[in-house]
């Protein structure tokens, strides 16, 4: 069976394959819905081109929540702290450089 050719165009349905020693093998697949039930097929060809039987294993996704950051005022500098892993992106503006199209009250 040919997964690219029997799924490419179904989002929902993810595959892929990787070269695995007899070891643990730690896989990462993206773009899952959360809060969703998943089931994964997993069948190992060795180098005879045998094939193992079908393992099948089932997990449901947690929700996703929304990440926060936590800013502390340590004049004259200020600590951030993150709910989370992640890649703060931010602009510096002086408060009397604020461009006119953002001078309505966003900060407290």
């Amino acid at each position: 069976m040919n997964p690219e050719k029997s799924y490419s165009k179904n989002p929902s349905i993810k595959y892929d394959n990787t070269a695995c020693q007899s070891s643990v093998v730690k896989l990462s697949v993206e773009d899952l819905s959360p809060q969703t039930d998943y089931i994964v097929y997993f069948v190992i060809q060795n180098t005879a081109q045998n094939y193992s039987e079908v393992q099948c294993y089932r997990f449901t996704t947690t929700d996703v929540g929304t990440p926060y950051i936590t800013l502390n005022n340590q004049s004259p500098d200020v600590q951030f702290k993150t709910s989370e892993s992640s890649e703060l992106n931010y602009v510096l503006v002086a408060y009397n450089q604020i461009p006119r199209f953002s001078e309505r009250k966003i900060c407290h």
